[in-house]
């Protein structure tokens, strides 16, 4: 019924003919789509297989804080600046190329030889050159530990809001009882 109204409202509004048609259908189109977006259907988050004894808690955590979105705001920024500074440099990469080229010359010659003294001495230099190339910078370790303290002042932020939350939110009823049927 009310779908025929619909139809009879818009054909007046469009008038008669092929073009309003269309203006009918698009117009009808666009309202199933606006209600879809608007009524969304339940998503499924996780299935869970209880067992007699057991229970199952969703905790919903409440919405960040000014601090929260400050801290997680830098936290991302430190996170970014974490990874370009950890990516391998080209010296890094050269000196890596140069140690696995001396690994593999190293297998075949025998350790007694003047030639296999002479490359195991060569992939000792190489080796502690690569240890020195990989060692972290001031700047690495002072991004690392300034990455770890605004990850724990964020982790200890939202435990309080959510303690703060859980308390503020107090049900003063019974619990219900779940029984669960195999």
């Amino acid at each position: 019924m009310l779908q025929n109204l619909w139809e009879w409202l818009l054909s007046r509004v469009f008038g008669e003919g092929m073009a309003s048609g269309v203006a009918v259908r698009g117009t009808e189109f666009l309202g199933k789509e606006i209600s879809q977006a608007v009524h969304r259907e339940d998503q499924e988050v996780t299935r869970v297989r209880l067992r007699a004894g057991e229970s199952y808690t969703v905790v919903a955590r409440p919405p960040a804080t000014r601090r929260e979105r400050k801290l997680a705001k830098s936290e991302r920024s430190l996170n970014r600046k974490f990874e370009a500074l950890n990516r391998p440099t080209k010296s890094q990469l050269r000196s890596a190329r140069k140690l696995s080229r001396a690994q593999r010359r190293i297998g075949p010659a025998t350790p007694v030889s003047k030639r296999g003294r002479k490359r195991a001495q060569k992939e000792a230099a190489l080796g502690r050159r690569f240890d020195q190339k990989m060692r972290p910078s001031k700047q690495q370790l002072k991004v690392a530990r300034e990455l770890t303290a605004t990850t724990n002042q964020l982790d200890a932020s939202r435990a309080v809001s959510l303690q703060l939350a859980r308390r503020k939110n107090r049900i003063r009823r019974r619990r219900t009882k779940v029984t669960v049927y195999d």
